[in-house]
């Protein structure tokens, strides 16, 4: 079973940043069949379970999980022609411009989400910890309580060229990212999945490790 991560096989390959676009969204969009379909409904609503009201899908791709998400919920996408695809089915969706060890926080708004979901975003940064570390800092002052990190255990972080930086409970824990060191985030889950097991992540590349804060 493969819960389809976000991210593409040899997604590195490309030579120029608008091809890539558009076969990044051709990957996101492609039809599946039944069984794979099944199987990615499943990983979807599994994440939609994790989040809590009104939420903010950061990197949200072609916008898989907005549909599932509370009414009023958006996305915010580097890709624009992933942004376009989404706007196009009628889900409200931000580019956002995002640097190195930086999340542009520009599209969330004081008080209007609940839950802000980091779905393979963390991995292709060179430095998640400082961005990590400025959203967990910045989110209470704009009534955010809780944060859904999902990234891909060892052997799916393999699979694409385009990882720079491997983000595991030993790589939050070592940049205070975890309790005691989180401030006021309280971790309410940090489990892999479909199955905890971190040896087995290492061996099979649809294993992805999810992380909960709340306050």
């Amino acid at each position: 079973m493969s819960v389809e991560s976000q991210e593409p096989p040899g997604r590195g390959a490309t030579t120029n940043e608008v091809s890539y676009g558009e076969a990044y969204l051709h990957y996101l969009a492609r039809p599946r069949s039944p069984l794979r379909a099944a199987v990615r409904a499943f990983y979807l609503r599994t994440l939609r379970s994790l989040t809590r009201g009104v939420t903010l899908d950061y990197g949200c791709g072609a916008g898989e999980l907005l549909g599932l998400l509370a009414p009023g919920s958006e996305g915010a996408e580097v890709n624009e022609e992933a942004v376009a695809y989404g706007r196009a089915r009628g889900h409200a969706v931000t580019t956002v411009h995002t640097r190195d060890g930086e999340l542009d926080l520009s599209c969330v708004r004081p008080g209007r989400f609940d839950t802000i979901v980091l779905s393979h975003v963390l991995e292709h940064m060179e430095d998640p910890a400082a961005g990590l570390r400025a959203l967990l800092a910045a989110c209470p002052d704009l009534g955010v309580s809780r944060i859904v990190v999902v990234v891909p255990g060892a052997a799916g972080f393999r699979t694409d060229a385009t990882h720079r930086t491997f983000v595991d409970d030993a790589y939050l824990a070592s940049h205070g990212l975890l309790p005691p060191n989180a401030g006021a985030w309280k971790v309410a889950r940090d489990a892999y999945f479909p199955v905890n097991s971190r040896r087995l992540a290492g061996l099979v590349p649809w294993l992805e490790l999810q992380v909960v804060y709340d306050r």
